[in-house]
């Protein structure tokens, strides 16, 4: 609440006080400004000012990204070596994350392979991606005559 300066009773600028006491407009001004403003951003030591809540934090609902390293499907000539290529997986929240892979390719049979990866985040959305694999006979026949 503001105070006033001045009451009916008793100014601050009244002779009863000292020469030294007396306050100068600007200083009167000053101290308006500043017993607004205390009063304005709440300074006054009231309890009874509004609380602000904390805010709550939104949740995360949203599933890692999974980058596979290569395409997404591959052909590979029977009876050489495979390597997988990988992937990598990030999230929006948590940044870089985990990636699990399963499955196997056995290039000595000719067939179509799936390798899938997975990631989890920190909140439990997790997100699979595959990989198709193809083993091919791409030999031509030799004929010996």
């Amino acid at each position: 609440m503001l105070m006033p300066i001045s009451t009916r009773k008793r100014s601050f600028l009244s002779p009863k006080f000292s020469v030294a006491t007396k306050l100068s407009s600007a200083l009167k001004a000053t101290i308006l400004v500043i017993a607004t403003s205390l009063t304005a951003c709440g300074g006054g030591g009231s309890d009874d000012a509004p609380s602000n809540p904390s805010p709550t934090p939104t949740p995360d609902t949203i599933a890692p990204e999974i980058i596979l390293n290569g395409d997404s499907t591959l052909t590979v000539s029977a009876g050489t070596s495979y390597a997988d290529l990988g992937a990598t997986a990030n999230d929006a929240i948590d940044g870089e994350v985990a990636v699990t892979v399963s499955g196997a390719v056995n290039t000595d049979i000719i067939n179509s392979y799936t390798i899938t990866y997975n990631a989890t985040d920190a909140a439990g959305n997790s997100i699979s991606v595959t990989r198709t694999i193809n083993v091919v006979d791409d030999t031509a026949p030799v004929i010996t005559l």
